[in-house]
């Protein structure tokens, strides 16, 4: 009943950011994402789309945790 209210699949405000955020970056580089949006979208960067970005995501929230720190 609400699905097209519910449907995202042509919802591309995080690949927005992906592109702007990695446009000025060498290939290698280290981004320290600031919280759940900016380090999920820049995580599926990495991980998701094998040829968009070869360089570290670091989440500056998840340092509070010491497994987080560990990995």
């Amino acid at each position: 009943m609400n699905w097209e209210a519910s449907d995202l699949s042509r919802d591309r405000e995080a690949q927005g950011y992906v592109d702007g955020s990695l446009a000025a970056l060498p290939a290698d580089a280290m981004v320290l994402a600031d919280g759940d949006r900016q380090t999920f979208a820049l995580w599926y960067a990495r991980w998701g789309l094998s040829d968009s970005f070869q360089g570290e995501v670091l989440s500056l929230p998840l340092f509070q945790f010491d497994w987080y720190a560990a990995q």
